[in-house]
């Protein structure tokens, strides 16, 4: 089943015209050079860059505007930025506040109940093994591999059905790159629909199953 139906969405003088579908299970990958206009497609998508009009996004069989981001998420949408320190994460927020702030509304009665999130941030720190002192650690003592652990906890706490990475093994070491690449297949798995963009040929042709090549700020095509 289609999950995700784009048609001809644009970025006056960046992106034009690119049509896309994205299937339940799928992980489509988004290849290109840098610059070539895969990240502001997907920052358009999630309500992050405005949108000409005559775009279409389709969600689940439903149009939608996706004009913020909020709206995004409320449609099960989820998106990790190429840069975590600056875009992905709060650094100088404890592990914890960043794994439960965009789903912080489920925790407050109406006051924010701390025991809560603590359940909630312990449970993720064990299953994607991040290593830290406490959940209370600041995300800016961090190293990069377990910065991104968070970020990926972050995102699965607002229980997506489409997951958007951008460039998720950028600057982390190769033990950490093998336990994303398997959170992604796991993803497919149960049924989750994943989109990956990545500068490393290796990394798309290992982990998607089609690839979309980006050129210009256009769609140069599709690989099987």
């Amino acid at each position: 089943d289609v999950v995700l139906d784009v048609q001809n969405l644009s970025i006056p003088g960046v992106i034009q015209d690119v049509s896309f579908q994205l299937r339940k299970g799928e992980i489509l990958g988004f290849s290109g050079l840098v610059g070539s206009g895969r990240t502001e497609l997907m920052e358009a998508l999630v309500g992050l860059r405005h949108k000409a009009p005559g775009s279409s996004i389709t969600v689940m069989g439903k149009q939608v505007g996706l004009n913020q981001y909020d709206e995004a998420i409320r449609h099960h949408i989820v998106y990790l930025p190429e840069d975590r320190k600056r875009t992905g994460l709060i650094v100088d927020m404890n592990i914890t506040e960043n794994i439960t702030i965009v789903s912080l509304g489920k925790y407050c009665h109406p006051f924010v109940d701390r025991k809560a999130e603590g359940r909630t941030a312990a449970k993720y720190v064990q299953a994607f093994d991040i290593r830290c002192k406490s959940i209370t650690e600041l995300v800016r003592y961090l190293s990069g591999g377990n910065q991104q652990k968070v970020a990926l906890a972050k995102a699965m706490e607002v229980e997506p059905e489409i997951v958007i990475l951008d460039e998720p093994t950028r600057g982390i070491d190769i033990n950490t790159k093998q336990m994303i690449y398997r959170f992604i297949n796991d993803l497919a798995r149960q049924g989750k629909s994943c989109i990956v963009i990545s500068s490393e040929l290796p990394e798309i042709v290992g982990t998607c199953d089609h690839v979309a090549v980006m050129r210009g700020g256009q769609l140069a095509g599709f690989v099987q």
